[in-house]
Formats: C-alpha cells, sequence, structure tokens
C-alpha cells in the first residue's frame, strides 16, 4: 500500500456539501434560538449530521475508465437537514432512472412529458394538510379516462418554495408522465392539450380561476446525455433553500419563525408517488438502513468492505474528508497502485 499526495474530487462535489453543510449549522442556531427541548434536541442532530464523507474511486464503465462514489455518515434525517435532503434526491434518481430505461425499452415510442402543476399559496403551518391534499388530486387526475388513455404511468413529487415576505409557501407538483406511442401523432385522438389540461386541474382542485400547468416533453440535462438524466428535475431536493436561507458573509441565515413552522409542516409528509407501469418502482423506492445510500456517486457499507478485498491489481483510492466548522478537509488518503508482475 503506497501513500502519495491526496487526490481531490472535483471541487463542485465537495463545494455543494459544503453549502448544504452550512445552511444546516444556520437551521440549527435557528432551532437553538426557539429554546425548547426538542429544538435543541434538533439543532444538536443538525450539527452533528454528516461530519465525515469519504470519496471513493474505482474502476468503472463510464468514459473514464474510473467511478467515483462516496460515503456519507452520520445522517440526522430530519426534513430540515439540506445534506440529508440532497442524498435523498440522488437515493430517488438512483432508484428511479433504472426502471425509467426499462419502460422505454419495453414500450418503443414512449415518450416521457414533464408537468408541472400549481395551486395557490397557503400558509406554512397549513402545509402538513395541503401537501396530502395536493398528492390526491394530482391521484385523482391520473384516474380520469383521458388521463388514462394518453398516459401509461407516472412518476410525481412535491416541491415547495417560500416567499419570505409574505410568508406564504408555495406547493406545486412536478411530474414525468409516460406518454403513449404516438401521443404525438395527429392520427390519434388522445392528446392532452394544454388548455384541457389546465381545464381538468382546474376542476380537480376546486379553484376558481386559471392556474399554471406547464407541460413539456422531457429532453435530457446535455445533448446526447441518455433521456434519464433528465430525472433530476423531479427527484431534486423538495425545499428550495432560496426564500428559505439568505447567504451572509459567513454562511446563511435562516428566520426561526419561518424555519420551525415549515420543518414541522413538512415532516412525516409523503412527497412521492408512483401510478401505471411505473408503480413497480416502488418495491425497491425504500429509505434505506444505516448510514450509507445506495446510489451513482454513493456507496453501500456492504460494497465498501468488498472493495477492501480487491487485488492490488484494480486501483481503488479512498480520502476522507472531515468537517472542520467551515469546510470539509482532506483527512487521510490511500491508494492501491497496480502492481507489476
Amino acid at each position: 500500500m503506497n501513500y502519495a499526495s491526496p487526490w481531490r474530487p472535483p471541487p463542485e462535489e465537495l463545494k455543494h456539501f459544503t453549502q448544504c453543510k452550512l445552511r444546516d449549522l444556520a437551521s440549527a442556531r435557528a432551532f437553538e434560538d426557539i429554546g425548547d427541548p426538542v429544538s435543541k434536541r434538533t439543532a444538536q442532530r443538525l450539527r452533528d449530521c454528516t461530519r465525515q464523507i469519504q470519496i471513493i474511486v474505482e474502476r468503472g464503465e463510464n468514459a473514464e475508465g474510473l467511478s467515483r462514489k462516496a460515503v456519507c455518515g452520520g445522517r440526522c434525517k430530519q426534513r430540515a437537514c439540506s445534506t440529508c435532503g440532497t442524498i435523498r434526491a440522488q437515493q430517488v434518481y438512483s432508484k428511479v432512472r433504472p426502471r425509467l430505461e426499462r419502460v422505454l425499452e419495453e414500450y418503443p415510442g414512449a415518450r416521457a412529458i414533464f408537468m408541472t402543476r400549481t395551486i395557490e399559496s397557503v400558509p406554512i403551518p397549513d402545509l402538513k394538510t395541503v401537501i396530502p391534499a395536493l398528492m390526491k388530486a394530482c391521484a385523482a387526475m391520473a384516474r380520469t379516462k383521458v388521463y388514462k388513455r394518453a398516459f401509461l404511468g407516472r412518476m410525481t413529487a412535491i416541491e415547495v418554495t417560500v416567499n419570505p415576505e409574505t410568508r406564504l409557501a408555495h406547493p406545486h407538483a412536478h411530474e414525468m408522465a409516460m406518454a403513449r406511442p404516438g401521443y404525438f401523432s395527429k392520427a390519434n385522438d388522445f392528446y392532452l392539450s394544454y388548455e384541457s389540461h389546465e381545464a381538468m386541474w382546474r376542476e380537480i382542485t376546486g379553484a376558481d380561476r386559471k392556474l399554471v400547468c406547464d407541460i413539456r416533453p422531457m429532453k435530457p440535462k446535455r445533448p446526447g446525455d441518455p433521456l434519464a438524466t433528465a430525472l433530476s428535475e423531479i427527484c431534486k431536493y423538495p425545499l428550495k433553500p432560496q426564500g428559505v436561507w439568505t447567504k451572509t458573509d459567513d454562511g446563511y441565515y435562516v428566520d426561526p419563525s419561518i424555519l420551525e413552522p415549515l420543518h414541522y409542516a413538512m415532516k412525516g409528509r409523503r412527497l412521492y408517488a408512483f401510478g401505471g407501469v411505473l408503480r413497480s418502482m416502488t418495491r425497491d423506492f425504500i429509505e434505506l438502513n444505516g448510514e450509507t445510500v445506495d446510489g451513482e456517486w454513493v456507496i453501500t457499507a456492504e460494497h465498501l468492505a468488498e472493495l477492501k478485498k480487491r487485488p492490488r491489481g484494480e486501483l481503488v483510492t479512498a480520502n476522507n474528508y472531515v468537517w472542520t466548522g467551515t469546510t470539509f478537509e482532506s483527512e487521510q488518503f490511500i491508494r492501491r497502485e497496480q502492481r507489476d508482475d
């Protein structure tokens, strides 16, 4: 085993975790300012969350011949935790992507449609009842005859934004719907226009004014990427940082009077749903036990144990990064190099 200069992952990776951790510390300070015992325990969990990240590089099947994964230790799993929210979003993405690719293979000609449905803004404490109602409205939409004729299945995700001036929350639903082959063909009559979709949504929600409903074909994040990469827009962290956390010179600030009701209103709420041919995803869509999460760049404890048994002929690097209070700093570096026979 040879020791060498520390290998560092791409800066955006740790930079993103650093910003998440700084938001978590701001949330911890906000809960401490509230002062009651429950809030103090929540603050301590936020401070202790993911204090160490291990980046592992091994031989993979990508273009560079290497795969990069990470182990995030000691998750708190609080709804107000940005770090856990980011890991959870990546977990969702890693579970959904292979199943979407399988559906596209089984139904040649099917198209993925990205939809956004909105409702009126509500006071933050009302999210506790509004989010389940929004999920039920999306399910009711999927049960209509018009929807069933047009789409094979769906995945729905809830996102919440906050206006700090009005102190109102704006929950809305992002949905990936799998359109049947020939959906855009003029020879078929099951195409669902924007006007029809908006009218159906307004009737289901009981709104007395026009609501925003965006419909567009899903496209890859970058030209040439697989279509499944567009899932990141649906699987992203459900609580948008803008409007909740404010950037400061030394980190972030969050108003306790906004964070506390937002945290408890969203705690335990169901934020993802599946239907139709995509319902089979739910069998594997579970919260894994332990402190590691399976995913594209996240590694399981079992995989980590298996890596330690690899022969010297395979390249494996592992670098630990420990939270210092302001950033993640490298703790140790281990490298197994290919040995000349």
